[in-house]
């Protein structure tokens, strides 16, 4: 099929409307989700632990998150990406169980060992919220992919994720440097690519950027337009002065 997007603009408002609508919804979704776990959490960890501990750590390995997280999904077979992407927003909650912190310095997120790593308990909440946030976008950003990703790979790389900034953009290409900002920022994961987790934090990224610059450019027209202003004042002014 094809699955080019051309210059329609009706399209780009289409999804853009669609990012609204599904930050909204993850906000009312997550704070109810949060409430209700808050309320019994231990409960919530004694539940999850005896159901997906099989290897009885008191914690859940990379597989024992899979199925944990599988089981969320009515049965849907969670990816090894989303996996990890959910391990990843664990590891950033500081829990430093199999996980390497960066040095302030190196500007590098958490890298994992998704063989080693742990969730532990204090971190089910933070993992739940995440995936719950993320399932109740999967709709949308399965079509986006279906659009975008043309190599049936699950992920976009640089330039499929290139051509969904442009889009975005009124058909105006990312710059490298931006391109750059919006894959470090976004990939959690850390494979070079955007997954599906991933691509929310890439759109707004991206589109916090582009209302910065429409912001900047704004401005600038303004000052523009009055320093022209005071000019053609000073001008009457002198004019004024003379013919006196």
């Amino acid at each position: 099929p094809n699955r080019s997007w051309g210059g329609d603009i009706a399209t780009r408002r289409a999804i853009m409307a669609t990012m609204v609508i599904i930050q909204k919804r993850k906000q009312m979704e997550k704070a109810k989700l949060l409430k209700e776990r808050h309320d019994n959490n231990q409960k919530f960890v004694r539940e999850v632990l005896l159901e997906h501990d099989k290897s009885k750590t008191g914690t859940l390995s990379f597989e024992e998150v899979r199925e944990w997280l599988s089981s969320i999904a009515q049965g849907e077979r969670a990816t090894d990406d989303e996996v990890k992407w959910i391990m990843v927003m664990a590891a950033e909650t500081r829990n430093k169980k199999g996980f390497r912190q960066p040095t302030p310095t190196d500007g590098e997120r958490f890298r994992v060992d998704y063989e080693t790593a742990q969730v532990e308990p204090k971190h089910f909440e933070q993992a739940l919220g995440s995936w719950m946030d993320y399932r109740q976008t999967k709709e949308e950003i399965d079509g986006i992919f279906q659009m975008f990703d043309t190599d049936n790979s699950d992920t976009l790389d640089r330039a499929q994720l290139a051509t969904v900034l442009e889009k975005l953009n009124d058909d105006i290409p990312p710059t490298e440097e931006d391109l750059d900002k919006v894959m470090q920022e976004a990939d959690a994961i850390g494979n070079g690519a955007i997954s599906k987790p991933e691509l929310c934090k890439a759109i707004a990224l991206w589109y916090n950027h582009v209302q910065e610059q429409y912001e900047m450019r704004h401005q600038a027209e303004e000052a523009a337009r009055e320093a022209e202003k005071r000019a053609e004042n000073g001008k009457g002014m002198s004019n004024c002065c003379t013919l006196q």
